[in-house]
C-alpha cells in the first residue's frame, strides 16, 4: 500500500472554473477526477479582467479556483456573496502538484464551497471564510464582518505586500 491517502469517494462532483493563473492542465485533471471543470480559456476569457472571471463563475454557479491575488479583495469590495473561491497561496509551480493540493482541499471543503466560502489553500494550511457574511452585515457593524473583510483583503495583494512578497 502506498503512503498516499486516497481521496474520499463521497466527494460530489463540483462545478469549477479554473482561472488563467493556473494551467489548463489543472482544469483537465480536475475533470478527470470527476469534477465539472472549465478553464477560463474555454470560455474565451483569457486576458479578461478578474471581475469578468468572477461574473462567469457566478453565472455558471461554479467555484472559482485561482492563484491570483485579487479575488478575495473583489469579494470584500463587492459586498455581495459571489461565487465560492479557492485561492492558492505559496502553491507549488508544477501543475501536478497544484492539482494534488486542490483535490485534497476540495475533499475537505465541499460543504463550505456549496454554501458559499472563500478558501485560502497553501501546502499544510487551509483557511475558510463564509461569503454570505459580506452581504449580510455592514462593514464595521459587527467584529466578525470587519475581521472577515480584513481577512479577505489580507489574502489579496495587500497581504503579499505587507509580507514582502
Amino acid at each position: 500500500m502506498s503512503g498516499r491517502r486516497p481521496f474520499p469517494s463521497a466527494v460530489q462532483r463540483l462545478k469549477l472554473l479554473v482561472d488563467e493563473s493556473l494551467s489548463i492542465t489543472v482544469a483537465r485533471s480536475l475533470e478527470e477526477a470527476g469534477h465539472d471543470a472549465v478553464h477560463v480559456g474555454g470560455l474565451g476569457l483569457l486576458g479578461a479582467a478578474d471581475s469578468e472571471a468572477m461574473l462567469a463563475a457566478a453565472d455558471g454557479e461554479r467555484v472559482l479556483i485561482s492563484a491570483g491575488t485579487d479575488f478575495g479583495e473583489l469579494l470584500a469590495i463587492g459586498r455581495k456573496p459571489g461565487p465560492s473561491v479557492v485561492l492558492l497561496r505559496r502553491a507549488p509551480h508544477l501543475p501536478q502538484a497544484q492539482e494534488r493540493l486542490i483535490l485534497e482541499a476540495l475533499s475537505v471543503l465541499e460543504a463550505d464551497l456549496q454554501a458559499g466560502a472563500v478558501a485560502v489553500v497553501s501546502p499544510g494550511r487551509l483557511r475558510v471564510r463564509e461569503t454570505a457574511a459580506l452581504a449580510e452585515e455592514p462593514i464595521g457593524s459587527h467584529p466578525t464582518s470587519l475581521s472577515l473583510c480584513v481577512a479577505l483583503c489580507l489574502t489579496s495583494s495587500h497581504w503579499m505586500a505587507w509580507n514582502g512578497f
